[in-house]
């Protein structure tokens, strides 16, 4: 993706703040977690830096970005497409972790020209994990331009 630091820091909050939204329920919390962040002032970013957080953490699950979603086209082309890409992996490791069981202790990512493995590094392999950040990664695949594969490499070791 050559990213930098500052996209790896965006990624990095938006993976934190992702649910905040949940405090008013499930239906809708990625719109919720949008509003929440745009709107709390504690959190230490600039205006810029503050809709781009909370765009990659509002698209973590649900709508693809759209041009027609207001907060996302008021970005400029560059930024569109770092949220689109941070998006992208926030919802494949939201659907690695669907089971909420922490499962996987590590990650390694290799791609070639045509796809893109997740080696998932796991004490078991969860098929519902996997499945649903195959299903998540329709971003990602869409973004990089490359299909997604979810490897699991086993280790009984604590």
């Amino acid at each position: 993706h050559e990213l930098g630091d500052k996209e790896k820091f965006w990624l990095h909050n938006s993976a934190i703040l992702h649910d905040i939204g949940l405090i008013e329920g499930q239906k809708g919390h990625h719109k919720a977690t949008l509003r929440h962040i745009l709107e709390d002032k504690t959190l230490k970013f600039d205006d810029n830096e503050r809709l781009i957080i909370a765009s990659i953490a509002r698209y973590h699950r649900s709508a693809l970005p759209k041009k027609k979603h207001k907060h996302y086209v008021s970005l400029d082309k560059k930024d569109r497409n770092i949220v689109s890409i941070l998006a992208g992996i926030l919802r494949i490791a939201d659907g690695l972790d669907r089971s909420h069981t922490s499962n996987i202790k590590d990650t390694k990512c290799e791609y070639d020209d045509e796809k893109i493995i997740i080696k998932c590094f796991a004490e078991s392999q969860s098929e519902m994990d996997r499945e649903a950040a195959l299903d998540k990664g329709k971003l990602a695949e869409k973004v990089f331009k490359r299909k997604l594969d979810i490897q699991w490499e086993i280790s009984n070791e604590s």
